[in-house]
C-alpha cells in the first residue's frame, strides 16, 4: 500500500502540476490542493485547515511549490504538521537565496536546476535533481528522430543568447519558444515536437 502524500501548489498551472503529480503518482497515493482555492480565511485558519486534512486522510508527506509565493514561506512550512516535508521548485536559478531560507522548514529539496542541487548540498540540504516532463512524452514510439536539437519554453533574453550560440555553431535547432504574452503551443502540439527531437533543451539557464 502506498504511502499518501499532499501536495500543496500555489494555483493551477496544468504546464507544472500534472508533471509533478505524475512524478510522485509512481510512488504515492496523491492528494493536492490549490492554495488560492481556500477562501476567506488568514494565515492561521489556512495552516488549521491543511493539518485537519493531514490528520484525517493520514498524510505522511507534504510538499510544498514555493516559487513567486510569499505566502509559501518557511514559517507556513514550519507550522505544517507532516512527517516528512518536501520543497519543490522549477526557478530556483533565480530565487535560490530566497529558497534556501525556506528549504530550512523541510526535509529535501527537488529542483530542475543542476546546479542549485549542488549549492543546496554545499549548505547542508539534502537535495536531488528533479526532471520536469510530461510523461506522456515516455512513451515508446517509432516516429522518426528528425529534429537534432529542440529548445520550449519562455525566451528569456539569457536564453535567447544561448539558443544564438548554438545555432552559429551549426548545430541544428528547431526553437519553438515564446516570448511573454505570445500563444503557447497546446501540450499535444508540444508533445509531437518532442517526440520527433534527439536532444531536448529546457527550463533552466543557470545564472552566475
Amino acid at each position: 500500500m502506498k504511502k499518501k502524500v499532499l501536495i500543496i501548489f500555489k494555483y493551477p498551472h496544468p504546464h507544472w502540476n500534472i508533471p509533478v503529480i505524475n512524478r510522485f503518482s509512481n510512488y504515492y497515493e496523491i492528494e493536492s490542493l490549490y492554495i488560492n482555492d481556500i477562501k476567506d480565511k488568514n494565515f492561521t485558519e489556512t495552516i488549521e485547515e491543511i493539518n485537519n486534512q493531514i490528520k484525517l486522510k493520514n498524510i505522511e508527506v507534504t510538499v510544498f511549490d514555493v516559487d513567486y509565493f510569499k505566502f509559501i514561506n518557511f514559517f507556513f512550512i514550519e507550522k505544517i504538521n507532516c512527517k516528512k516535508k518536501i520543497l519543490i521548485s522549477g526557478d530556483d536559478f533565480e530565487l535560490h537565496e530566497i529558497n534556501s531560507i525556506t528549504a530550512s522548514a523541510c526535509d529535501l529539496v527537488l529542483t530542475t536546476c543542476p546546479l542549485s542541487v549542488l549549492k543546496y548540498k554545499e549548505k547542508g540540504y539534502k537535495s536531488y535533481f528533479m526532471v520536469y516532463e510530461n510523461y506522456k512524452a515516455n512513451k515508446i514510439t517509432s516516429e522518426k528522430k528528425e529534429i537534432d536539437v529542440l529548445f520550449f519554453g519562455e525566451l528569456t533574453p539569457d536564453r535567447k543568447d544561448y539558443l544564438a550560440y548554438i545555432e552559429k555553431q551549426g548545430i541544428s535547432l528547431k526553437n519553438v519558444g515564446f516570448n511573454l504574452g505570445d500563444t503557447k503551443l497546446s501540450d499535444e502540439e508540444l508533445l509531437q515536437f518532442i517526440r520527433k527531437s534527439k536532444i531536448i533543451l529546457n527550463n533552466s539557464v543557470v545564472q552566475n
